[in-house]
């Protein structure tokens, strides 16, 4: 019998858009894709971290999910599991806290599991780039200032 994965978005268009890509994913690797209201082996949550308010929401989903399908697999995705992973393991029921540029591989994190038994976390370091320090002088007015300042973001991207 298939296993029954359920999805859990909340945020964004691109949140909307990759959660039907891994929804395609997970179909490939043999899982039967189920509504979010049914029963299921594993539940994805794809989160948003907006605002604090929207990090609320995702913990509320994420115990909700724990109590009404206790034995399920809850897997977390998305930017609020990028930017706080040890906050989202720590909440109870959820086994795979996975960040932003692996969530593609989930499937391969899920068929690995069972041979941890703490919440695995799966995040690459995030690279920071070094801020520029620039001194604008006070005679500038603030239109050249904007545009300076403008003109070395641009060139930065």
């Amino acid at each position: 019998m298939k296993k029954r994965v359920s999805f859990h978005t909340l945020g964004c268009r691109l949140n909307q858009s990759e959660t039907e890509s891994l929804m395609r994913n997970f179909k490939q690797n043999g899982y039967a894709v189920v509504p979010e209201t049914e029963q299921s082996d594993v539940c994805v949550v794809n989160t948003c971290t907006v605002t604090e308010h929207s990090d609320a929401k995702n913990r509320q989903l994420i115990r909700r999910l724990h109590r009404q399908n206790p034995e399920a697999i809850i897997a977390v995705t998305g930017c609020y599991a990028q930017m706080d992973p040890s906050a989202v393991a720590g909440i109870e029921g959820v086994r795979l806290v996975i960040g932003n540029q692996e969530k593609m591989r989930i499937t391969e994190y899920l068929s690995n599991l069972d041979i941890y038994n703490s919440p695995l976390i799966v995040r690459p370091k995030i690279s920071r780039k070094p801020f520029v320090t620039t001194t604008i002088s006070q005679d500038q007015t603030s239109q050249k200032n904007f545009q300076k300042i403008s003109e070395m973001l641009r060139s930065r991207i």
